[in-house]
Formats: C-alpha cells, structure tokens, sequence
C-alpha cells in the first residue's frame, strides 16, 4: 500500500495559509492531490506538465500552475523539467529505510539457521555406563510382568492363569519369528497387552463365526429332514 505522512496542523502552514486565503479549500485539495501524484512517481518527482495533471485532477491548469508555483510549496530541479517537495523527500526516505531494513531482517529470518553445536562432555564427566546387560524381554516376558500386573490382565481379558502362561509362550514365539526387540520393560509389557487384546479379539470372531455356521447347518439340516413328500401319505392309516 502507497501512503506518505500527512501533519494534523498542516493547515497552519504559513504557506498553506496563504494558499487558504485565497483558494479556499479547493486550493487546498488541489495541493495534496499533487502530493498524491508525487507519491507514486519515480523520485517522488513530477513533470512540470501542468495539462497533465490538469486533465488527471479534472481542475483548470492554471489553478495547478498557481498551487506548484506561487506559494513555494515545491522545488524545481535546475532544467525546470521536474519539480518536487523537500517535506515529501525527507518523509519518504526515512520510510524506505524503513522497509529496507524490515525487508534485510525478514531475509535473514528466512535463512536456515547453523545447527548449534553441542561440545561433548570430557570422557570423566559422562555418566558410567551399565555394565549389567539388559534384560532379554523376549524371553523373559513372564518374569518382567509382576504379580498386580498379571491380575489385572486375567481380570481385563477374563482368562485365569494358566491360560496367561500359555499366551507368554505364544507371545515369545511370535517375538521371536519376528525379530521385535523392546526397549524396555513398560515397552514389553505395552506390547504384550496390545498383542493379547489382539490375539483373543481374532479368537472369539472366529468362534463367532464358526457358531454362526454351524448353527446354519444344523437349520438348513432340520429343515430337510422335516419335508413332506407325497409317497409319505401315501399308506393307509
């Protein structure tokens, strides 16, 4: 968006007075107008062309001719080819300085920014490592789950105990068939909860399933053995 600053009081301008007094309020709309003009041209500089700019305000150009020229509001360059406001350069070039450094910061906002390098501590500051190796959760499934743990899965899934040791054993061969390592013990346990739900999920549609067609079968059975065929009635009573 093009704008410039514009003053409150700049009617009280000595010069814009005098411009007042004797044009009125069309002699001063007629000078910002100009402004306007000069805002959004090359250098904040305009021809000395007053039928062009008459015919692009619509005013008498003589009018426009008085505004530039008898009221030392502008400044003419030494040709007289241009002429332009002191005011207007000074505003707009605090403004484009401005711009040009929100737009130099918005560059530099915009650049990827290095990687902060982290210096490694010294080999006597590091942590000692555990010399005890973890523990194996494939394997050792049943022993990383306590005893309130294994309650509370036979109560989740309505299955006693002996029932949860076989599913360790399921549950480590499936493990092992497919390589899963765990990072720890809540990660086992979190994976055995999930492959368990899983497992018994399957079990029970499957069984579902199966009840479903039996029970098919043995309607479509009765119904065939209770068909009546004419020879049936055929006898004497």
């Amino acid at each position: 968006m093009n704008y410039f600053s514009h003053d409150s009081n700049a009617r009280n301008d000595e010069r814009i007075i005098r411009l007042r007094m004797k044009y009125g309020a069309v002699g001063y709309g007629v000078f910002f107008m100009v402004l306007e003009r000069m805002r959004d041209a090359t250098g904040y500089m305009c021809a000395t062309d007053y039928n062009a700019i008459s015919y692009d305000l619509r005013v008498d150009a003589e009018l426009i001719r008085a505004v530039v020229e008898d009221f030392e509001l502008f400044k003419f360059t030494d040709d007289h080819a241009f002429f332009y406001s002191s005011s207007m350069l000074r505003r707009m070039k605090q403004k484009d300085e401005v711009s040009r450094k929100r737009s130099e910061a918005g560059k530099r906002g915009g650049r990827p920014r290095k990687p902060k390098v982290i210096p490694s501590a010294p080999e006597s500051d590091k942590p000692a490592k555990n010399s005890s190796p973890p523990a194996d959760t494939q394997t050792d499934i049943k022993a990383l789950i306590g005893e309130y743990e294994q309650e509370c899965m036979c109560m989740k899934f309505h299955i006693n105990q002996a029932e949860l040791s076989k599913r360790y054993a399921q549950f480590i061969l499936d493990c092992q068939c497919r390589q899963t390592e765990h990072n720890d013990r809540r990660d086992a346990i979190n994976h055995f909860n999930d492959w368990l739900r899983i497992v018994l999920e399957a079990e029970t549609k499957k069984a579902n399933e199966q009840s479903e067609r039996t029970s098919q079968a043995n309607k479509r059975r009765g119904v065939q053995a209770t068909t009546s065929q004419p020879q049936d009635y055929s006898g004497a009573f």
